[in-house]
């Protein structure tokens, strides 16, 4: 699951529009989603999805990287030494031009070609307002790591790496912690010469990452490498400038993208922003925002900002148990109605129906018996056998927070202020509605109220894709069934007063261990003692 900075959509239209005389013009498309087909065979060649990609991301030198990175700058940077021939790794021999007194050298062309690649993409997270973290084991390195993300207001890590750290935040923090949205590594190797731990654990947690990769080290899991020399401080503080530049770059075009859409946006937009029940006060825990917007009108016409809890739309992406919530919902109501008869339960064959010796054959006392036609089932199916058990609560709660935290990081869920008492019932308008706002091939809308009336109803019969749903039926398995979630006001508040309720509850959530006042029970113990008033130790 790639992780996706939620952003305001005038900020987007706005740096679309800047970047516009700087793309080429794509083919026109009748529609802004591409259908099934077009999907299918974009699996299998890419280029076929690019008019539906944003311009902003077509353009492959967007922050004009070309002009800042020079072949003799590297030189003198000493980025083309490499190790001895002897570590060379074999998956790095194609970014060498040769040797030289046993010293690999890079080819400085392919260098700069890759380099220029990789800060385009910081660039384009540093836009987006998205956290890189750099990483380094190198002690020669280190402190000047960490002083070039201070710098640059991002983060970093140069002491020993906690196994987990990026795939069990929630059990190592104990809080809903913000992932990174790119690790760059100055350097991909530990002091053992073995990959860092943290590449793998990006990997599955689905963070891009950017690796300098030195002739001895091994390129597999890195998502943009660049082949340099990542040992001598020279080369490190050529690349930590290089990537401090693209951090700015990005936040610069990230200022005047918003500034164009605050200064463009027709309708004034109000602030939304609410007091979070016991939010966390951790400062890398970032509040997410969303867009209010109304079903008035085809376009979307966008009202405010509200803020989202943490705790629920900032969870740890824990694929195993969204399974394992799936898996419960798709068979706990199964129940298999087959009844396989025995032998004593199948009509007829009461008859022996041959001597039992003196016949040359097997001993059988009925037709019936399992190795005849129409026999018995010796060991068949007994219905009606059920699946039914049910999951943990913990193991349910954390579910929703997991589902609708990837809907919210795929900006696949949206806020609208109301779906009641609509005027328009024309599915033609519905269906138009959700094309314009990339609503996807299906939509849930969810309320706080089972009684839906207005337009939406009336649209909804016509409509099989499009379904609503109350709050109290909200479940992880029609989460990922849609493509999109749309939440009423009412329903973000209902949800998360809900969902806070049992993530805070006092006690453990294993219902055997109920609710009770421990200061309370304490204090009684002490009555039948000498000295009541002083309690006993526990």
């Amino acid at each position: 699951m790639r992780r996706v900075i939620s952003l305001a959509t005038h900020a987007e239209r706005a740096f679309s529009s800047r970047v516009s005389a700087l793309q080429k013009p794509t083919p026109s498309t009748s529609s802004s989603v591409p259908d099934r087909a077009t999907l299918e065979k974009g699996t299998v060649q890419p280029t076929v999805l690019k008019p539906f990609v944003s311009a902003s991301l077509q353009h492959e030198d967007l922050f004009n990287f070309e002009k800042l990175v020079h072949v003799d700058e590297m030189f003198k940077a000493r980025i083309h030494y490499g190790h001895k021939v002897g570590t060379v790794n074999n998956n790095m021999k194609w970014a060498l031009y040769g040797e030289r007194l046993g010293v690999c050298l890079f080819d400085l062309d392919i260098t700069k070609q890759y380099l220029v690649r990789a800060l385009n993409f910081v660039a384009h997270v540093s836009m987006r307002g998205g956290m890189i973290l750099f990483v380094t084991s190198n002690r020669d390195t280190m402190f000047d790591v960490e002083k070039a993300a201070e710098e640059v207001g991002q983060y970093s890590h140069v002491r020993k790496w906690q196994s987990g750290t990026l795939t069990n935040t929630r059990q190592l923090l104990g809080a809903s912690v913000r992932l990174p949205d790119a690790v760059c590594f100055l350097s991909t190797l530990t002091s053992l010469g073995e990959n860092h731990p943290a590449i793998i654990e990006a990997a599955k947690m689905a963070i891009p990452t950017i690796g300098v990769v030195d002739s001895n080290s091994d390129p597999a899991y890195l998502t943009y490498l660049v082949p340099a020399n990542d040992d001598t401080p020279q080369s490190t503080e050529y690349l930590l400038r290089m990537f401090k530049e693209a951090v700015r770059r990005g936040q610069d075009e990230r200022k005047l993208a918003v500034q164009d859409a605050t200064s463009s946006s027709s309708s004034a937009v109000s602030d939304t922003r609410r007091e979070l029940w016991r939010k966390p006060d951790s400062p890398f825990v970032k509040t997410p925002q969303a867009w209010v917007s109304s079903l008035e009108t085809i376009e979307d016409e966008k009202l405010g900002l509200v803020d989202l809890h943490p705790d629920i739309f900032r969870a740890t992406p824990r694929i195993d148990i969204l399974h394992r919530n799936l898996t419960w919902q798709s068979v706990y109501r199964n129940v298999q109605m087959t009844k396989m008869l025995t032998k004593a339960e199948m009509p007829g064959g009461g008859r022996k129906p041959w001597p039992q010796k003196k016949t040359g054959r097997a001993h059988v006392g009925s037709i019936r018996a399992p190795q005849f036609i129409r026999g018995g089932f010796a060991n068949g199916v007994r219905g009606p056998r059920t699946w039914f058990y049910m999951l943990p609560d913990a193991v349910r709660i954390q579910g929703l927070c997991v589902a609708l935290t990837l809907k919210h990081a795929q900006d696949d869920l949206h806020i609208v202020d109301n779906i009641q008492n609509l005027q328009n019932e024309d599915p033609k308008y519905w269906i138009d509605l959700c094309e314009a706002r990339n609503y996807g091939y299906s939509v849930l809308f969810v309320d706080d109220n089972d009684e839906l009336t207005g337009g939406l109803a009336e649209a909804q019969q016509a409509l099989p894709w499009l379904n609503v749903m109350p709050v109290y039926g909200l479940n992880c398995f029609s989460l990922i069934k849609y493509d999109t979630v749309v939440l009423t006001r009412s329903a973000l508040d209902k949800i998360e007063e809900r969902l806070l309720t049992h993530i805070h509850r006092a006690g453990p959530l294993n219902k055997k261990y109920k609710y009770m006042d421990m200061k309370e029970k304490i204090l009684q113990e002490a009555e039948a003692e000498e000295d009541p008033l002083m309690p006993p130790v526990v």
